[in-house]
């Protein structure tokens, strides 16, 4: 399941050329799906404000999802 919302999201960010923000916070996206995400993102130049806190991943001053290895740790346990 993680991998197929993974890739629908990133597949839709990856082809859409109108949106420009979106708030994914606290969807409880696990580092699957961030990753998935962040791969996909990368071809995306139209998105000028992503949110994802409460998630495993972070946004880095680039603008690139990063996995958040101590959120992921917190969710393991």
């Amino acid at each position: 399941m993680e991998q197929l919302i993974g890739r629908t999201w990133g597949k839709s960010l990856k082809y859409n050329k109108t949106l420009v923000h979106l708030d994914l916070s606290n969807n409880m996206l696990n580092e699957e799906i961030c990753k998935i995400i962040g791969k996909r993102i990368v071809k995306n130049h139209t998105l000028f404000g992503l949110h994802v806190a409460g998630n495993c991943c972070t946004v880095d001053s680039l603008g690139f999802l990063v996995i958040d290895e101590a959120i992921t740790a917190a969710y393991l346990e």
